[in-house]
């Protein structure tokens, strides 16, 4: 009697590790042991070895990483001046631009905990957020300021810090004054670096606490370590371009079209600085046309976003050449991915994952194939494709609480060293 494969294997034996190949080349089956570093060391190398590259360009406003570091250690030490210490929460409410950048390495360079929230949440959505997550000191841009005002009361917010949408592009702007916040730009003019030296235990110190409504019952926050967020940094980023890594570390950019305060956006900043790569960055996920005009005008490497873009950069008039586009946070459909295929020439990419896994689980690389004339995909179009290194994986019936066989539907499990610390405040 023939017995098949699916029969014969079980999710234990990790058969995707036969596919972990780049064309010719073998990807590592395993990356452990992983490096302890603070999240922070990733700005701190990429500004030691590229300080002249450029780390963001944001409308119009071409910013080095000697000079992102720079806004950063300032600000930090504007922080620790307001008595921002180890493991405070700093919730911010800030799109997509150099600003988030500078706030999250700073509350990161401190040692405490950034508590993200949505630019286009309510009053009671903030409420609940910066109430549940304890914080005092939030970070906001100035259309938010009077939303935040109004529930400033309802929750244990002392220090209030404000920037505006122009701050950081090519307009000279005037810093207004006002009497409900401190200024941003003023702090960071107003203070030289000099940051209060903090022990931070990666394994165990909690870098970010985000909410996500993935699962039931009101959003949870989801405390992800520094060890978390740096370790699927390495399972994605510095994974799948290894053999890339030559041409593209302190030379490429990526097209960061998801907002910064979702992890798919806020992952993809710090894969970028971890590779000294160039941040092209979209203030509003919903423009399209500013979305287009920067692939065809720097060509990024990457451009990543998500179906919707894809579907409505179906009628702009892009330029082909090899580039590599990934979509995540939702289901691409196959349709929508073949005519965008057609239109540039290069398939897109697709990942899996969640706030909870720091958040990358799943990654298909077959869109290489066309960007080299040598990569071949090794995974079903379509598909998320296999788990990263280090990722245990299964697939689970849910009656009976047992393993379902190979090709067989179910629940899908997933544990590895980028599951969260756990849910914030109680599990």
């Amino acid at each position: 009697m023939v017995t098949s494969l699916a029969e014969k294997k079980t999710y234990a034996d990790k058969i995707w590790l036969k596919s972990y190949k780049l064309g010719p080349y073998k990807l590592k089956k395993t990356l452990e042991p992983y490096p302890e570093m603070p999240l922070h060391k990733f700005l701190d190398d990429a500004t030691a070895e590229f300080p002249a590259r450029t780390a963001l360009l944001y409308k119009g406003r071409k910013m080095t990483y000697k000079e992102l570091k720079r806004d950063v250690d300032k600000f930090a030490t504007a922080l620790a001046d307001l008595d921002v210490k180890k493991d405070d929460k700093i919730a911010t409410i800030l799109p997509t631009s150099p600003q988030f950048v500078i706030c999250d390495q700073a509350i990161h360079r401190l040692g405490a905990v950034h508590v993200p929230c949505s630019i286009l949440h309510m009053e009671s959505d903030l409420i609940y957020e910066i109430g549940e997550s304890g914080a005092k000191t939030i970070i906001c841009v100035d259309t938010r300021l009077s939303r935040v005002n109004r529930i400033k009361d309802k929750t244990k917010l002392k220090n209030l810090i404000v920037t505006s949408f122009n701050d950081y592009t090519s307009k000279e702007v005037e810093v207004p004054k006002t009497t409900d916040a401190h200024q941003l730009r003023s702090l960071i003019e107003k203070y030289e670096p000099n940051l209060p030296d903090v022990e931070i235990n990666p394994r165990e110190d909690v870098a970010e606490v985000l909410f996500t409504g993935g699962t039931t019952g009101l959003p949870k926050g989801v405390m992800l370590t520094h060890y978390n967020l740096t370790t699927n940094v390495f399972q994605f980023a510095h994974w799948i371009f290894q053999p890339l890594m030559i041409s593209i570390k302190g030379k490429a950019s990526i097209l960061i079209s998801p907002p910064c305060f979702h992890i798919y956006g806020h992952f993809l900043t710090h894969c970028c600085i971890s590779l000294g790569l160039r941040m092209l960055m979209v203030q509003d996920p919903r423009e399209i046309d500013e979305i287009a005009e920067l692939m065809n005008e720097y060509k990024p490497f990457i451009v990543a976003g998500v179906p919707t873009h894809y579907m409505r950069l179906l009628s702009k008039d892009l330029e082909k050449y090899p580039i590599f586009c990934f979509s995540g946070a939702a289901a691409l459909p196959l349709e929508v991915a073949n005519k965008f295929e057609k239109k540039i020439g290069t398939p897109i990419g697709q990942a899996y994952g969640m706030t909870e896994m720091g958040p990358i689980t799943h990654v298909n690389i077959s869109p290489f194939s066309r960007i080299t004339g040598f990569m071949k995909g090794n995974v079903k179009k379509g598909s998320v494709g296999l788990p990263v290194p280090d990722t245990e994986v299964k697939i689970m019936n849910l009656e009976t609480g047992e393993e379902v066989p190979l090709g067989e539907t179910g629940e899908l499990y997933v544990s590895g060293p980028q599951l969260m610390k756990g849910y914030w405040p109680t599990p």
